[in-house]
């Protein structure tokens, strides 16, 4: 009996230095306040973009057109990869179709790009991304964008320069699909449209090693400028 108690209290003693096991993984990131869009006053309204997969893997951004003399609101939601190549597009509405849809197209119109954006939050827990504060250009220098921790951001087209710090810079030549090609100013006419084409902001996750370029276009009233374009920088 003496040795059964003896076995019973070694096996308790054991049991009580034995460390807790870890709690099980979930495969879930942190929770992050998701993006949103909705359709208020005749406008479109959105939080949390651009934003970023947790993982790093892609980008979702929000597209507007400018419209021309017009300037109808608009939206189409975009995710690009680390290699900027469009994966995934949702076009909500067009200047256009905000003229025609009935109020309840509308908003049946915004639910679903809502619920588009649910899904890409559940699947890749989406992380707001920093925005850059712009400085323009002058006769001297182009503009610039600048944040934290000293971050840099120069694009002239078609060379584009990140600072990160003393010792971390990224270089990059642009391809030319950056950049708005020239055309007609009518059909049939012989003269040309050109857009010249400028920094017109950034966003940066220095984490997720990715930066998100903002292309801008000057226009006049017999050429108006496209809608500011978005691409993807990762290093």
């Amino acid at each position: 009996m003496r040795d059964v108690l003896a076995a019973l209290v070694a096996a308790a003693l054991a049991a009580c230095a034995r460390p807790e096991p870890p709690p099980p993984l979930t495969g879930r990131a942190p929770a992050t306040p998701p993006p949103t869009v909705a359709w208020r006053g005749r406008d479109v309204a959105l939080t949390g973009l651009p934003a970023i997969a947790t993982d790093g893997s892609s980008i979702v951004t929000a597209h507007r057109d400018s419209d021309g003399g017009r300037g109808n609101p608009n939206l189409t939601l975009v995710e690009r990869d680390r290699g900027d190549r469009v994966v995934r597009r949702l076009e909500v509405i067009t200047a256009t179709e905000v003229d025609e849809l009935p109020a309840a197209e509308i908003a049946r119109r915004f639910d679903a790009a809502a619920a588009w954006l649910d899904e890409r939050h559940a699947a890749a827990h989406l992380v707001a991304m920093d925005a850059l504060e712009l400085h323009p250009g002058t006769d001297e220098a182009p503009p610039t964008a600048t944040g934290g921790g000293g971050a840099l951001l120069r694009w002239v087209p078609s060379e584009l320069e990140l600072v990160l710090g003393p010792a971390s810079r990224v270089l990059r030549s642009t391809p030319p699909s950056w950049l708005v090609a020239d055309r007609p100013m009518c059909p049939g006419c012989t003269e040309v449209c050109h857009n010249d084409a400028f920094l017109g902001g950034g966003y940066l996750d220095r984490d997720r090693r990715a930066a998100l370029v903002v292309v801008s276009y000057r226009g006049s009233d017999t050429c108006w400028e496209p809608g500011s374009e978005v691409h993807v920088i990762a290093w």
